[in-house]
């Protein structure tokens, strides 16, 4: 009668419970902590006095067994990772064993399979219907054993809090591997900018007869070296500015910027370009645009993505036009070419790293897939947004918008 009483008691306290646990989640900064709490939440619920809450892995693929790992072990220790086929030769084996059949079986393991002489219960809890820990108690009296009851209320305090720190430790999981891939990258542009400059420095030396005379098919190898050195020059870069943006390391200078003045340093950038396909260049600039609050050399950067792609897919003879004006509090650039257009089905992944179209238009022109991943993730970092509209084999208008500075009082 005592433990029926407990139990009532427990179950009509549940909202309450459910509340502390909720109210501690919110103060918790990492998967560890928060695994604590709702240890703590479930030990003062229950009343016991020894427990853990263990979590499967994330590489756990679904099949309870012994080749399953619960990556993380709280209460008996600190933290522990450990397998359920270790536990059999360590110092709990009982509790490996109940571990192994809270898995496998109803979430129920009878006490005198746990320890003997105290009361103890091991029970699995469920995230959308897949098993993704255990939760193990003991009390210390050996009058008050475990109900089923008492089961049903562990597994759904410890599933409540399970689902915050497995979202943790899912968040944990890719900052590390952001982390790892930036420091990847980060060696291997450091290693390539080295021997690429000497690369090219030599191979100007070379270009300009300095080392002793070229011919005609010299100076054309030559030519081939220099132009794919700079293609990785730019791969180099590119990747090193997505590293530093996902890592939070991408540092704008923002300032007021006056955007016909940018504007025009990319086009006498591009104009040797546009020259060499007599392609025609339309402009419509306004000189009185206001002020934007940007970066100069990341929207130099955004405006030669922009034009080089017009250019690039725009045929001998074609038309390239750029125009900009002030829509509310932000002012927007439109590049706009008659070229080979673009899918609607590729334009769903135009800003997607690495993507290119299979048009072998496309194809046919040099490129990794970054410009216009890189031009989102500039415009984003600088409080503007791009975007593009297109036909196909009639043309696009890619564009993107700048916040007018704000004036004062």
């Amino acid at each position: 009668m005592m433990e029926q009483n407990k139990t009532k008691l427990q179950r009509a306290n549940l909202p309450e419970s459910l509340s502390k646990l909720w109210a501690r989640l919110q103060a918790v900064s990492d998967s560890q902590e928060a695994a604590e709490a709702t240890l703590t939440a479930v030990m003062d619920a229950m009343e016991a006095k020894r427990g853990f809450l263990g979590l499967i892995s994330l590489e756990y693929k679904g099949q309870a067994g012994d080749e399953s790992r619960l990556s993380e072990m709280f209460g008996v220790q600190a933290r522990r990772d450990f397998s359920l086929e270790d536990l059999d030769r360590a110092d709990m084996t009982a509790e490996g064993s109940a571990i192994r059949e809270a898995l496998r079986g109803p979430g129920n393991t009878p006490a005198s399979a746990l320890a003997p002489g105290k009361p103890a219960v091991c029970a699995a809890f469920k995230a959308g219907g897949q098993t993704i820990g255990v939760c193990y108690l003991e009390r210390e009296e050996t009058g008050l054993t475990f109900s089923a009851d008492d089961t049903q209320l562990a597994q759904l305090l410890a599933g409540f809090g399970a689902l915050d720190v497995r979202s943790l430790m899912q968040d944990e999981e890719i900052r590390r591997i952001n982390q790892a891939k930036a420091k990847f990258v980060s060696v291997v542009t450091h290693e390539l900018r080295i021997p690429m400059t000497s690369i090219k420095g030599y191979t100007d030396l070379m270009r300009k007869g300095m080392v002793g005379p070229v011919n005609d098919m010299q100076t054309e190898f030559l030519n081939i070296i220099r132009n794919n050195v700079e293609r990785m020059s730019a791969l180099v870069s590119d990747l090193s500015d997505i590293s530093h943006a996902e890592s939070g390391r991408l540092k704008l200078q923002l300032a007021p910027i006056s955007l016909p003045a940018v504007i025009t340093e990319s086009l006498n950038n591009l104009r040797p370009k546009i020259d060499e396909k007599g392609q025609t260049l339309e402009c419509d600039i306004p000189e009185d645009l206001p002020n934007v609050n940007a970066d100069q050399s990341r929207v130099v950067q955004v405006m030669n993505n922009l034009l080089s792609n017009a250019t690039k897919y725009t045929p001998q003879g074609g038309k390239v036009c750029v125009r900009a004006y002030q829509q509310g509090d932000c002012v927007r650039v439109e590049v706009s070419d008659n070229g080979i257009g673009i899918s609607v089905e590729d334009q769903g992944r135009l800003f997607s790293q690495f993507f290119r179209s299979d048009d072998p238009a496309v194809r046919e022109e040099p490129g990794w897939g970054l410009g216009l991943s890189i031009a989102k993730m500039l415009v984003d970092l600088m409080d503007g947004e791009i975007g593009a509209t297109s036909a196909l084999k009639e043309g696009s208008t890619f564009w993107f918008t700048l916040p007018v500075v704000k004036q004062a009082g």
